[in-house]
């Protein structure tokens, strides 16, 4: 300390030491954190392309076997789009012999709802009719 020093002058240009060494590490921390979002947003990127190139070689003719076979396994991103699923869930068992004797039999007996869509009563189909009597006339729509 010099003679034109006071105590107060020492304590804060020390506190401004600590803040320079403070600010020196945090300035590289913040570059860092800089540099791992470029990589992140690249690696986003590249695995939307891979993914749109895998399907490209799916609908090109290559089959997801084959694909494994050369050592190319399907992306760990799935291309954008809409999901491909299993088709819309189908009233019916599946079998259009047993879905067609199903509605015959239910036409015999009269039990189908006003739409003609679904049989009633039939195991796996809604019942369109709880709860009205059965002498309501229908409604024609």
């Amino acid at each position: 300390m010099t003679q034109h020093d006071t105590p107060g002058q020492d304590i804060l240009a020390a506190a401004r030491k600590l803040q320079e060494d403070k600010l020196v590490a945090i300035q590289r921390l913040a570059d860092t954190r800089a540099r791992i979002a470029t990589i992140q947003a690249q690696m986003t990127d590249a695995e939307r392309e891979d993914a749109n190139a895998y399907q490209a070689a799916v609908r090109g003719g290559w089959t997801e076997a084959e694909l494994k076979a050369v050592g190319i396994a399907p992306p760990a991103r799935q291309a954008p789009g809409r999901p491909r699923g299993k088709g819309r869930a189908r009233a019916g068992s599946g079998n259009a012999l047993v879905d067609s004797q199903l509605r015959r039999e239910a036409e015999a007996s009269g039990r189908l709802d006003r739409d003609q869509t679904h049989a009633v009563g039939v195991p796996g189909m809604p019942d369109v009719t709880a709860g009205v009597p059965a002498d309501a006339t229908p409604v024609a729509g």
